[in-house]
């Protein structure tokens, strides 16, 4: 299972090389970054402005296929 960055809206979205370090905010499920593991996905939320309101979902979360 993979997880990915959402709140709910948006997704985090992943900046092609050479800043691939970095993120953007994507409008869909397809362009969001997939995380092998829930602690990865959640250690890179960490990091992100608080008032984004971004959660770790699985990929399959009911919530995103709704919205995504």
């Amino acid at each position: 299972m993979k997880y990915v960055i959402s709140n709910g809206f948006t997704f985090i979205g992943k900046v092609q090389p050479p800043y691939a370090t970095q993120h953007r905010i994507v409008n869909s499920l397809d362009e969001a970054v997939r995380f092998d593991t829930k602690d990865k996905a959640e250690q890179f939320a960490a990091d992100l402005n608080p008032s984004y309101h971004y959660r770790v979902y699985s990929e399959d979360s009911e919530l995103l296929r709704r919205n995504g």
